[in-house]
């Protein structure tokens, strides 16, 4: 046993100090700063670090200021980190109106997405394949639309039963069916999953989101192309790590980041049979994600459900 704990600690210690400076490292750092705020509950030193981090890392200074915009509760403190994060490159203007509705003013908000879709036009004619980019950002809005509608009016609100409740996860169903094909036809004329170096991380990451809602015939077509390119450094891990847990799940196989998690009628949440439980953190610390036990405290915290954690042969 000590022998196991003495090699977590040696792997965190790794990643803390890795010195390659790229976005995984970006996500790796964030979380186990996140990993902290979580486990001191120090706002001020959590704020005080990743902006340290926008430092450190200035490539990625959208990803802190946005984070920052999260993290104050200040009207003007969240308008200016979130303009400063449009600034720097941050782009996505459904995610801006999704995060912050209602949190800060309507007309300056409004403001803020027509800056953010402004920066996201010119960045996208500047890429290798812009019409390409444009058409994933689509998908991936009417991918989020039709889960927050179920999410925020349907779930709430209406039972299994009702033809509200059956009619939104038609909804959701037939856009994952139809962003897989359209996925599909892009793949097909990139000859390749849609990498960082060929797009941007954010690009990068909305095809994530159509690999997670697709079936399990879509994802074993194309899960050895996202092996190759996670190694590559072509994808952020932190997606990675949930496209490996789904994908090992749905071919009956246990996860190795424990990002999978079974929905139960009693309103609790429980984990999927993971690999290693000694390792299990310092994996997840490693591509990008908080601790487990950070985990179960926010979810429990924010949630309406329990998070319930189970070692499962």
């Amino acid at each position: 046993m000590k022998k196991s704990v003495i090699i977590i600690l040696i792997l965190l210690v790794g990643v803390s100090c890795n010195s390659d400076k790229s976005i995984n490292d970006f996500y790796s750092e964030k979380a186990i700063i996140l990993d902290q705020y979580y486990n001191d509950s120090n706002k001020i030193n959590y704020k005080n670090k990743l902006k340290e981090l926008s430092i450190k890392l200035p490539k990625f200074k959208h990803k802190s200021y946005l984070a920052l915009s999260r993290v104050y509760s200040e009207n003007d403190s969240i308008i200016y980190f979130l303009n400063k994060s449009i600034t720097s490159g941050f782009y996505n203007s459904f995610q801006i109106e999704d995060y912050f509705e209602n949190k800060i003013d309507t007309i300056i908000l409004k403001e803020l997405i027509i800056k953010a879709d402004t920066v996201r036009k010119r960045h996208f004619e500047k890429m290798k394949y812009p019409q390409i980019a444009q058409e994933l950002y689509k998908m991936y809005v009417e991918d989020q639309k039709v889960r927050e509608n179920y999410i925020e009016n349907v779930k709430p609100k209406y039972s299994r039963d009702s033809k509200e409740y059956k009619l939104a996860l038609r909804q959701i169903l037939k856009t994952d069916s139809i962003n897989s094909i359209k996925l599909d036809s892009i793949l097909g004329i990139l000859n390749a999953w849609p990498k960082i170096s060929d797009f941007d991380e954010q690009v990068s990451s909305f095809a994530f989101y159509f690999f997670q809602h697709s079936d399990i015939s879509f994802q074993k077509k194309y899960f050895s192309q996202i092996d190759k390119y996670a190694k590559d450094n072509e994808l952020i891990r932190k997606n990675y790590a949930y496209m490996k847990d789904r994908f090992l799940i749905n071919n009956d196989k246990k996860q190795l980041f424990g990002t999978q998690f079974e929905y139960n009628d009693d309103k609790t949440y429980t984990n999927y049979p993971i690999d290693n439980y000694l390792l299990l953190d310092s994996l997840r610390f490693s591509h990008g994600l908080i601790s487990m036990k950070s985990h179960m405290k926010s979810i429990n915290k924010n949630g309406n459900r329990k998070f319930i954690f189970l070692l499962l042969e």
